[in-house]
């Protein structure tokens, strides 16, 4: 699995509050990407279960607030089944 380098994981955890071009984005996106941030480390060998876990329940939070999307619908599920042993 491809893990991002950590400036770029850190930038999108600053964009998603607000200190970067997302910060200007709709609450949507904002929320995707602040979910998204919980998926990545700052140190490339962190175990990977407890990060998809984070991830997974951010989703959860996306979409309970983003009901009626589709694709935030589909991006919950795959959050859940990457929690799957």
């Amino acid at each position: 699995m491809r893990r991002w380098p950590s400036s770029r994981a850190s930038g999108l955890g600053r964009g998603a509050h607000g200190d970067g071009e997302a910060g200007a984005a709709p609450p949507r996106e904002r929320a995707l990407i602040e979910a998204l941030s919980k998926r990545l480390a700052e140190n490339p060998a962190a175990p990977r279960p407890p990060l998809d876990r984070a991830y997974a329940d951010a989703m959860a939070d996306v979409a309970s607030r983003f009901p009626d999307d589709p694709d935030v619908q589909v991006f919950d599920a795959d959050a859940v089944m990457n929690t799957m042993a």
